[in-house]
């Protein structure tokens, strides 16, 4: 997928997408475990006590952005799943598979992926038209 992701956009805006799911994506998680640990009270879901470091945020950003900008559906554990949810399937599936990976981190990633697609997009179309 990351390769037909490549080729659709460019290798330019490829590495911009990549740079920004990096760092949106772990700055969206520090705040989100922030607010649940300090504020919520959530210790066993915010992971603020614990060290999450990998790739895997900003892989869930690049699934979401691909399955927004493609047409076709996907399967998520033999489910047939339109192409907007299979990121979100992925994100439950994984979950209940794999209890101890960091929801809130791929939670985080899908949301940098909204970020990219919905605001960070449109921003710079915007910068560039003017």
């Amino acid at each position: 997928k990351g390769i037909n992701l490549e080729r659709t956009l460019g290798s330019n805006e490829f590495l911009i997408l990549v740079i920004f799911s990096l760092i949106a994506s772990h700055t969206i998680l520090i705040i989100s475990s922030f607010i649940l640990y300090y504020y919520l009270y959530i210790d066993n879901l915010s992971g603020y006590n614990s060290c999450a470091i990998g790739f895997s945020a900003v892989l869930f950003s690049l699934k979401y952005v691909w399955n927004y900008i493609s047409p076709s559906d996907g399967y998520v554990m033999g489910f047939h799943v339109p192409s907007k949810y299979v990121a979100w399937a992925e994100l439950i599936a994984i979950s209940i598979i794999s209890p101890n990976a960091s929801f809130i981190g791929h939670l985080s990633g899908i949301l940098a992926g909204i970020l990219y697609i919905h605001v960070f997009k449109k921003v710079i179309s915007y910068i560039n038209r003017n």
